[in-house]
C-alpha cells in the first residue's frame, strides 16, 4: 500500500511539472547586490530574469530616497542576465546613504508586440536605518545580497548580508550561510538517531532551508541563511527524489540576527514521529544546560543578565551581544559562567539607545548558543 501511495504521489508531481504554467516574462530589472567601498562609493548589481533586451525595455527609472534618475541603457547590456552599475550610469548622478536607504526600480516596457500599452514592473530594497528596512547596514567588506531558493516549487527571495561579495557574477550562497547545529528530539524528548526507509529503499532527510545531516548520536548540522524566521515545520524529501512529499510539525523556534560564517546552536523538537526509527534517551541533553536570562524585562534604566552553559564550555571566552531591531550589533558585554552582568541601555559609544525591542545572544568561544529579546522603556 505504501508503494502504491508513493507511486501515485510521484505520478501526480511529475504530471504537475509537465502541465503548461503561465509565465510572466515581462522584462524587469531586479535588485541583486549592493556594495560600498571604504569611501562609501557604491556599486550595484542588477539581475534580468529573462536577459536584457533593449527591443522591449523602454526605460529603467530609479527612485532613491527623494531622488529620481534614469539608467542610461547601453547596447553592451544586450543578452546579459546581470549588469553592474554605479552613479555614472545614470542621466544624473545619484547617491545612496550607506547608513540606510530605500531603492525602488521601475522597469517600463512594451511587453506584447501587438500592443502599445506600456507595462511597468517594480522592485525595491530598503536597508540599514531606513524605516521598515528588511536588512541591516553591511559591515566593512560585506554586501547586501538578494538570495533566491526554490521552496516547494515557489521561489523565495530574501535580502541578506554577505561576507563574500560577488559583484559581476551570478549570486551563490558561499559567503552567505551560517552553520546551524543542535540535536533532534522526538515527541517524547528522546534523541533521534536514525530515520526509517520509505519505500524502494529511499531514506528521507529533513530540510529547514538546506538539508539537515543527522549523525548517529542525534546531532544535526545544516546551513542557514541570515534571515529572520520562525520555523514551525520541516520538509521531508526522499534521498533520491527531488520532490517534497511530507511536512513534519516541530516545536516553533526563532532564528534571529543570523550572521554569515557563524555557528549557532538550536535544538529541534519533533511533534511528528513518522520517520523516526531509533532514539536514545540516555544521551538526551537538557535545555536547562543552556540559559540566558535578563531581568527585569521590560526594563527602564538597566537590566541584569545571567548566563549558564555546560561545564565543557566553561573557561572559554564568553560575551553577550546586543542587537537592535535591524540586526546591528550595538554592544558586547564580557561574561563568565554563573556571573551576573548588567546592561545600562547604552551602545558601544556610551550613548543611551532609544526605547524599543532589542535582541541578545550568548556567545561562547565565538559560537552563539542562546538568544533572547527584551524591551527598553523610557
Amino acid at each position: 500500500m505504501r508503494k502504491i501511495t508513493l507511486l501515485l504521489t510521484t505520478t501526480l508531481i511529475f504530471q504537475s511539472l509537465l502541465l503548461p504554467n503561465p509565465i510572466d516574462d515581462t522584462p524587469k530589472a531586479n535588485f541583486s547586490e549592493l556594495y560600498f567601498d571604504s569611501d562609501n562609493n557604491w556599486t550595484m548589481e542588477i539581475f534580468f530574469p529573462f536577459q536584457y533586451n533593449n527591443s522591449n525595455i523602454n526605460s529603467i527609472v530609479f527612485y532613491i530616497s527623494n531622488q529620481k534618475t534614469q539608467l542610461v541603457l547601453d547596447t553592451n547590456y544586450y543578452d546579459q542576465e546581470i549588469i553592474v552599475i554605479d552613479s555614472s550610469n545614470f542621466t544624473n548622478p545619484v547617491s545612496i546613504n550607506p547608513e540606510g536607504d530605500k531603492i525602488t526600480i521601475h522597469t517600463y516596457s512594451h511587453f506584447r508586440w501587438d500592443s502599445d500599452t506600456k507595462f511597468i514592473r517594480i522592485d525595491t530594497l530598503s536597508f540599514g536605518n531606513y524605516p521598515g528596512a528588511s536588512v541591516g547596514r553591511p559591515d566593512p567588506g560585506y554586501s547586501i545580497y538578494r538570495v533566491a531558493w526554490d521552496y516547494l516549487y515557489n521561489t523565495i527571495t530574501v535580502d541578506c548580508l554577505n561576507s563574500c561579495p560577488t559583484i559581476g557574477v551570478v549570486n551563490d550562497t558561499v559567503g552567505l550561510s551560517a552553520i546551524l547545529k543542535g540535536h533532534i528530539y522526538d515527541s517524547n524528548n528522546r534523541l533521534v538517531t536514525k530515520l526509517k526507509p520509505v519505500g524502494y529503499g529511499d531514506i528521507p532527510y529533513f530540510i529547514l532551508q538546506t538539508p539537515l545531516t543527522i549523525d548517529t548520536n542525534g546531532a544535526y548540522i545544516t546551513k542557514n541563511f541570515p534571515v529572520l524566521c520562525s520555523p514551525t515545520k520541516l520538509t521531508v524529501r526522499l534521498e533520491y527524489f527531488s520532490g517534497p512529499i511530507y511536512f513534519v510539525d516541530i516545536e516553533p523556534f526563532k532564528l534571529e540576527n543570523i550572521r554569515p560564517k557563524t555557528e549557532y546552536f538550536q535544538d529541534i523538537h519533533l511533534k511528528d514521529d513518522r520517520f523516526v526509527v531509533e532514539v536514545n534517551s540516555v544521551m538526551s541533553i537538557l535545555d536547562d544546560d543552556y540559559k540566558l536570562i535578563n531581568y527585569p524585562n521590560p526594563f527602564n534604566l538597566s537590566t541584569k543578565f545571567f548566563a549558564k552553559f555546560p561545564i565543557r564550555m566553561q573557561g572559554k571566552p564568553g560575551r553577550i551581544d546586543i542587537f537592535n531591531m535591524i540586526g546591528q550589533r550595538i554592544r558586547s558585554i564580557p561574561i563568565t559562567h554563573g556571573i551576573t552582568v548588567s546592561w545600562d541601555g547604552k551602545n558601544d559609544k556610551s550613548k543611551v539607545v532609544a526605547s524599543g525591542v532589542y535582541y541578545c545572544s550568548l556567545n561562547i568561544d565565538n559560537k552563539i548558543i542562546k538568544t533572547g529579546s527584551m524591551i527598553l522603556i523610557k
